[in-house]
């Protein structure tokens, strides 16, 4: 209930469904005499389209159906005035429904969905066209299906039959293609054909073996079965605490595309690298069960005899802190400078087990991956000739292959960094699903495996081993019982680093447990689980290291953002970025470290990133701050400056590449409050820019108000050839003489002069004075004298943002065209000053001779609002233009002339800014043209 007087121009809005609708009473005329009413027109298919399409998991092709039949069901209901009439909650309750069917059945769904208003139909709706379509071209697309099946199955010889399927991307499984619906017949047969070769293979190959580089026989490397449940029986070594049964390193292997074109798998241990003796063990006396702060008690059984037999290991670095042999055995120990594994051996050999009770101390930073940015060494020799040569033929370099999977491998092998790229490996592999066995052998095994992201952690672990070869990385696959994956070596194989690529399968464990309760552990242990070192906590570690680390990601960004391509690279070096600053966020950084400002730094303020990050731009937001701040902390006033050079130019490219829209120009706004003076300069230039041109009247208010309010206390510095007390002279008498004889800009002369009436009483006539004979009458001062004067108002020269390359643009034509004598002369006598030059000093001399205000001096505002003088000649005209090559657009802030007059208190100033300068400097320019 409104009441009261309402004020001038208040209006009140309103909606309300038709009066026809059932269980709807019309207005009354008293209201509705007082209304306007606007009648809407039901939405489009096309509106209707849009709402459905910006709903979240909506599959392709459902919009434009969903709107077509439901904006025939919502149209026939009104026209056969039905008491059932259909609202948009109707329409995203049905998209909802639809999304989780297949095409085929959403008209039956929807049917059901929306079972009351098709019932209350009172004549069934025609079947739209795209229906009829639709239909047609999926049963085209069976018979084709038919088709490519029949061609498969049309091989001589073939012992099972072959099903044929379309999909998004060529595949093949278990007697099952997959294809593209543009595959021909003979591509299907060529997959056929190279299936049944396969299995024929599969079934009279043996167990053939070669010897290679280890010294071990190699066996093929197959799929195997991952259907199918697996049954482990699991030993334990150590406590499951920190480190469960999926630590352990048992054995190693390398796989290997040999140049026969065979995919094998080589065995790698202690027999093929040096040993260490380890002296003085076992020693009992040394024996204890009171484990330190780092130690972890292991034990086993084995039956020692003269040959060296491993200990369980958790790292290439455990230390051997204490061992005892039950019952009590003599003992050598030693290590594989290979493989790092403790070994022991007996000479007293005996067909009895013994009890091998150890306390090791695990090696720390093993588990650590590595840092972005961290220096490797990458020996030659890794990578065979053959698999060189068939990565880079069918991933690498192979733009024509349109396979999804092998174009995300292609964006992995494009990220510059190397333990970036791991880790986007990383990532990539964790997409790979268990849920049918790859056909094939050695290098189609390979492609297959590649292509289709099926495999467990034994195939995981193959090909990341495999990539990092290519890629030059010393690398190889760890085994235990039940459990597979991989290490590698940034040093040449004098450290490595683990890397877990998770499991899959269905794999059932039975582990046998030791009794651990003999040992004393420490309230606090140094031991944390391996997920623990978590990859941000990596980053930091000198300041250069980190600062360099954030350059190169940067330029690795600006290049991929401003070519618009690998998605999958950009974002998964975005996502490292937001690792990198969130640990630089947790970790403070004082100044005195921090560089400076980073090569393309504008890409944080972007749009790209505000879109791509969305929920966390808060986070992003609060890096913004940190960094800027610091900045000022290392720079000063001077920020601006380092910040136009280079850092912020690569954010006015992206905005090209992608206008800014309404919500992008909000979270500026929002930044705005938080960041440096310097900052906010930036941020109001592009502002200023793009909000009159956005639909958002409030955007625009609330810039206006930033303009006006925009914090200006600039620096004074002396550009008076008095207050910079040299001996240098500004410019010749020649050349002061020459600027008298100049005429004036008429323009700007309007605009400055002031003309004045003056008015004065006398008792006596005064020249042509004017007698006021009722003044006379009364004895008052009668006779009125008028004159005119003319005054000048003060000027300040707004040149923050004059660009330097055009204004020597515009002299260079000139001078190209021809300039008076008067110049030419003045330039033969002034040596010293180039002809450019002193054209551009007689300019802003000339500009300031059309100061005539006898109170003020001009004023000269300059470099982003941050200086000033009061001059009346310009000694160092060189501060007046800005010395980029090229200034920005979108880079002028312009503030209003009013904040600028307030600011120097000076309200009838005439405030000239950089378009008003370079008026002038054309109309100059043909002053002084021959």
């Amino acid at each position: 209930m409104l009441t009261g007087h309402a004020a001038r121009g208040f209006r009140l809005f309103a909606t309300i469904n038709p009066g026809y609708f059932a269980g709807r009473e019309a207005l009354s005329k008293a209201l509705t005499s007082r209304c306007t009413q606007v009648r809407l027109a039901a939405l489009t298919p096309e509106e209707l389209e849009g709402l459905v399409r910006g709903l979240p998991k909506i599959p392709d092709g459902l919009p434009k159906w969903l709107a077509g039949h439901f904006h025939q069901l919502a149209t026939a209901l009104h026209q056969q005035n039905r008491p059932v009439q259909l609202a948009l909650d109707d329409l995203f309750s049905s998209a909802r429904q639809l999304a989780s069917q297949r095409p085929e059945h959403w008209h039956q769904a929807l049917r059901k969905h929306l079972s009351l208003p098709f019932r209350a139909l009172q004549t069934p709706l025609p079947p739209l066209k795209e229906d009829t379509a639709r239909l047609e071209r999926i049963q085209q697309e069976e018979q084709r299906r038919r088709d490519l099946e029949a061609s498969a199955n049309s091989i001589p010889g073939l012992l099972t039959p072959i099903t044929v399927t379309f999909g998004p991307v060529p595949r093949c499984g278990d007697r099952v293609i997959t294809v593209t619906p543009e595959a021909t017949d003979q591509d299907v047969m060529t997959i056929a054909q190279a299936m049944q070769q396969n299995m024929e293979t599969s079934r009279n190959s043996g167990s053939t073996v070669n010897q290679q580089k280890t010294g071990h026989s190699a066996y093929p490397c197959k799929f195997g079965d991952i259907m199918a449940p697996h049954h482990y029986k699991v030993a334990r070594y150590f406590p499951s605490r920190p480190y469960d049964a999926h630590q352990y390193r048992l054995t190693f292997q390398e796989t290997r595309l040999d140049e026969d074109g065979r995919l094998r798998n080589y065995p790698i241990d202690w027999t093929n690298g040096t040993l260490t003796p380890l002296p003085g063990w076992p020693d009992d006396s040394a024996w204890r069960t009171n484990l330190g702060a780092d130690e972890l008690p292991g034990k086993c059984t084995l039956i020692l005899n003269n040959q060296w037999q491993p200990l369980a290991t958790l790292t290439p670095k455990d230390q051997l802190r204490a061992l005892r042999c039950t019952p009590k055995t003599p003992v050598e120990l030693a290590r594989s400078e290979l493989t790092g594994q403790l070994l022991i051996k007996s000479q007293a050999s005996s067909t009895s087990p013994v009890t091998v009770d150890f306390i090791i101390a695990p090696g720390q930073t093993y588990f650590t991956q590595l840092r972005p940015g961290e220096w490797l060494t990458l020996p030659e020799g890794l990578c065979s000739q053959r698999l060189e040569d068939l990565l880079a033929e069918n991933i690498f370099y192979s733009e024509t292959n349109t396979c999804k999977a092998y174009a995300e491998l292609r964006n992995i092998h494009g990220i510059p960094d190397i333990p970036q790229r791991l880790r986007a490996l990383l990532g990539w592999l964790d997409t790979f699903s268990d849920s049918k066995n790859v056909t094939g052998q050695d290098e189609q095994l390979l492609l297959n495996m590649l292509r289709e992201k099926q495999g467990t952690c034994r195939h995981k672990a193959t090909i990341f081993q495999v990539l990092c070869h290519y890629w030059g990385i010393p690398a190889r696959q760890v085994r235990n019982v039940s459990h597979r994956f991989v290490e590698i070596s940034p040093d040449g194989g004098r450290t490595w680093r683990q890397y877990q690529l998770g499991g899959g399968g269905q794999t059932i464990e039975d582990i046998a447990e030791p009794d651990w309760g003999d040992y004393h552990r420490p309230s606090h242990s140094a031991l944390k689980l391996p997920e623990e070192y978590d990859y941000s906590n990596q980053f930091i570690g000198s300041s250069r290291d980190f600062f360099y680390l954030i350059d190169k990601n940067f330029d690795y960004l600006a290049n991929q953002l401003l070519l618009n391509k690998n998605e999958s690279a950009v974002t998964e070096v975005m996502h490292t970025l937001e690792d990198i600053y969130s640990a630089f966020h947790r970790e403070p950084v004082s100044s005195s470290n921090y560089r400076g400002i980073q090569n393309n730094w504008g890409i944080l303020l972007s749009p790209q990133m505000f879109y791509r990050f969305g929920k966390k731009i808060n986070e992003w937001k609060s890096i913004i701050e940190k960094s800027a701040w610091l900045m000022v902390d290392n720079w000063g006033n001077d920020a601006i400056h380092y910040l136009m050079v280079s850092p912020i130019k690569i954010l006015y490219r992206l905005i090209d590449a992608q206008e800014p829209d309404v919500h992008y120009l909000n979270w500026l706004c929002d930044l705005y409050r938080s960041v440096p003076e310097f900052l906010k300069y930036v941020l109001l230039a592009i502002l200023q820019t793009f909000s009159e041109s956005c639909d958002s009247c409030q955007l625009k208010d609330q810039v206006k108000l930033m303009l006006m309010s925009y914090s200006l206390s600039p620096e004074k510095l002396a550009f008076d050839i008095e207050e910079q007390k040299t001996d240098k002279v500004g410019l010749s008498k020649l050349c002061t003489d020459f600027i008298k004889t100049m005429s004036m800009s008429h323009s700007l002369l309007e605009q400055l002069s002031q003309p004045r009436i003056h008015q004065q009483l006398h008792h006596q006539p005064v020249g042509n004075s004017i007698i006021i004979p009722e003044k006379l009458m009364s004895g008052e001062a009668a006779f009125l004298s008028v004159s005119k004067s003319t005054s000048y108002k003060p000027i300040i020269f707004d040149c923050t943002s004059l660009p330097d390359q055009e204004v020597n643009d515009k002299i260079a034509g000139s001078i190209k065209s021809g300039v008076r004598p008067g110049i030419i002369e003045i330039s033969m006598s002034e040596k010293h000053v180039e002809l450019n030059g002193l054209i551009k000093k007689i300019f802003f001399y000339w500009l300031a001779a059309h100061h005539m205000n006898d109170t003020t001096s001009p004023i000269w505002l300059t470099w982003y609002y941050n200086n000033y003088s009061k001059a009346v000649q310009t000694y160092l005209d060189s501060r007046l233009t800005l010395d980029d090559c090229k200034v920005e657009p979108m880079a002028r802030l312009k503030l209003p002339p009013e904040r600028i007059k307030y600011c120097f208190n000076q309200p009838s100033a005439v405030v000239l800014q950089t378009d008003d300068l370079l008026v002038l400097l054309d109309e100059f320019l043909a002053l002084i043209a021959d």
